[in-house]
């Protein structure tokens, strides 16, 4: 059985997969823009990983995002996750 996923890192996974799209960015893109290894993106967009805060700065970075934006709205998309 698999465990359960953090809702935080899901939350997180998730607005970072938003921002990305809104920027028209791929994955490939958000790896070559901030020097991650092939799959790290999809397993941050999945919840299967969740970022330090090191990491924060530099996926923001990487998708021209503002990382206090990207915290902001996952605390907002916490709000509809099922406790």
């Amino acid at each position: 059985m698999t465990a359960p996923r953090d809702p935080v890192a899901v939350a997180f996974g998730r607005v970072l997969r938003n921002v990305r799209r809104e920027g028209r960015l791929s994955r490939e893109d958000v790896v070559k823009a901030g020097g991650f290894k092939r799959t790290y993106p999809a397993l941050v967009e999945r919840g299967l990983y969740s970022p330090t805060i090191t990491e924060v700065f530099a996926l923001a970075k990487a998708i021209d995002a503002d990382p206090a934006e990207l915290i902001r709205r996952t605390v907002f998309a916490l709000q509809f996750v099922p406790s």
